[in-house]
């Protein structure tokens, strides 16, 4: 027997020991000729709504459960729910690892990946492979420097605070690569028992909602795949990677948790045929359609791209995610406009610092700062998802359709436009873009109207955005393997991501946006002229210009 089939067997009668309940309708199997480690097959027909397998909270490993929390009377608990999630549950796997056969979860643990090269995440590939997925943003989030910054406020300080001066030595940063790593891909977000409603366990998922929000320091790592040359991908991590060093447990509702047997699912966006729930005592992973005998059980990660699967799971989907996009960067967006606007007034001195100064307008707009309630940055953002099948961000759409309409009034009186970028005219320049922000907003929320102009400029924004990508994917020269294998080369996994990314670009050149509603079966944006809303911007300025007029004719 293989030392991985022991450690199988092993963890197996762990689950069966510890659980209350295991389905003799499914198994645990090696996937590892499929690059797939291991995974959890139905041996039976399985029916929606069955009960998979269901466990007590205590067996999974949380602040509230693992051993390092029950050290030194109580104290370490303190310490640790002062900590964020991450901090603290990095801190107790590390421990139950450092216990080794002692750790309640040894069987469980044995299974996880432990070493480097078991990784496959883009925190792992060399500065070299990197290069190969230029220009995709997804290498500005790797992240390598944050996890740095979280290990030295870690190691030594809070390994002395919690009594476990052993655990400074085992905690290598190396090791804690790898635990961040394990976390990432292998933890579920589990709310607090007190906090759950019957409602909400009937239609509870664990990996639906991103809990931690955005913040000022990001703590991205990449994540676990291999294991003895396998691949084991997890279930329901919840798909955030931000993180606020500022927050900490004692104010959450929820724990950051690693799941026994939950996280041996493997995932995929279209497969997926299971979730996790949980009530105030229990957790229980349950079948959400009907499963046939001898078909894989999937979970997944959430609704991510190729580029995030493959920078927090190292592996991609073939031919793409159900849920494709691409990241725009907001420089893109602002060159275009500062090179058109340049263009279009070139005897304006400085025409680029007018877009900067529109930019800086729409940052601190009052009304989209009280308007947009759900959006907390307002609409000025560092990149804009574009999805396949032409679906927009709301806050992209709203950027270039304010761009687009002030350029065009711009146009229409170049007199004017000189008067108001004149430092003495300020005030009037910011009241009239101002102005253009609301009746934008307004004509999107209340009647989804873009212009021929929005259309031409997303149009000339997207072929820039495709220009920056190598020419054999700009051309779909590059040709897609059947399946996903660990065997196939970074550069042509890169490919793959990079291809997948131009294809959500390319489906707005050929015609996806305005999108389909999938309700009405109309365009969810109607197109019109743009001289119907120049004429709705520009009313105040047209009354003024007639009133001067009639002044004039009158003197």
């Amino acid at each position: 027997m293989s030392e991985f089939a022991k450690r199988t067997n092993e963890f197996v009668d762990w689950v069966h020991t510890n659980f209350q309940l295991i389905s003799s309708k499914v198994k645990v199997l090696d996937l590892r000729s499929r690059s797939q480690g291991r995974g959890l097959t139905a041996v039976n027909d399985i029916a929606e709504g069955e009960t998979l397998f269901e466990f007590t909270r205590d067996k999974v490993i949380n602040v509230d459960s693992a051993a390092l929390t029950q050290l030194n009377n109580g104290e370490n608990e303190s310490i640790l729910i002062g900590l964020g999630q991450w901090e603290a549950l990095i801190l107790c796997l590390a421990y139950e690892l450092m216990l080794g056969e002692k750790s309640k979860w040894y069987p469980y643990l044995k299974i996880l990946p432990q070493e480097e090269s078991q990784f496959t995440t883009l925190m792992f590939w060399k500065d070299e492979e990197l290069e190969y997925l230029s220009p995709s943003c997804v290498l500005d989030r790797i992240g390598e420097d944050a996890v740095e910054q979280l290990y030295h406020k870690l190691v030594p300080q809070y390994c002395t605070k919690l009594h476990v001066p052993e655990m400074i030595k085992f905690l290598t940063f190396k090791k804690f690569r790898v635990i961040g790593s394990l976390i990432m891909s292998y933890s579920f977000d589990v709310d607090h028992a007190e906090v759950i409603t019957e409602e909400e366990y009937e239609n509870n998922s664990s990996n639906q909602d991103d809990k931690i929000e955005a913040a000022e320091v990001e703590y991205r790592l990449g994540e676990t795949k291999g294991e003895e040359s396998g691949s084991d991908e997890q279930g329901e991590g919840n798909g955030s990677e931000e993180y606020d060093l500022t927050e900490c447990i004692r104010n959450d509702t929820y724990l950051k948790s690693m799941v026994p047997l939950a996280d041996t699912l493997n995932a995929n966006t279209r497969l997926v045929n299971a979730t996790l729930h949980y009530d105030h005592e229990k957790l229980a992973m349950k079948a959400i359609k009907n499963i046939k005998k001898g078909e894989q059980i999937y979970n997944t990660y959430g609704e991510l791209p190729n580029s995030e699967i493959l920078r927090k799971y190292g592996y991609i989907e073939l031919p793409s995610s159900a849920a494709e996009f691409v990241d725009l960067p907001l420089d893109l967006i602002i060159d275009h406009y500062k090179i058109t606007f340049s263009k279009a007034f070139p005897n304006i001195k400085n025409a680029p610092a007018v877009v900067d100064r529109i930019l800086d307008i729409i940052k601190n707009s009052d009304y989209l700062e009280e308007t947009l309630v759900d959006s907390d940055g307002g609409i000025v953002i560092d990149k804009y998802e574009i999805y396949a099948k032409g679906e927009l961000l709301p806050e992209f759409v709203l950027m270039l359709l304010i761009f687009s309409t002030l350029l065009g009034s711009f146009k229409s009186d170049f007199k004017w436009f000189r008067r108001l970028v004149k430092h003495s005219k300020k005030r009037e320049f910011d009241i009239f873009v101002n102005r253009t922000i609301v009746k934008c907003y307004q004509l999107l929320e209340e009647r989804s109207i873009v212009t021929n102009s929005f259309m031409e400029d997303l149009k000339n924004i997207i072929i820039g955005a495709i220009n920056r990508y190598p020419q054999n994917i700009r051309k779909g020269e590059f040709h897609f393997p059947e399946s996903f294998t660990l065997k196939l080369s970074k550069r042509d996994i890169a490919n793959i991501i990079l291809s997948d990314e131009v294809t959500c670009l390319k489906d707005i050149l050929n015609g996806s946006f305005p999108p389909v509603s999938d309700t009405t079966g109309k365009p969810k944006y109607t197109i019109i002229e743009d001289e119907k809303l120049l004429k709705n911007v520009l009313k105040r300025k047209l009354q003024e210009d007639e009133r001067r007029s009639h002044k004039r004719r009158r003197a």
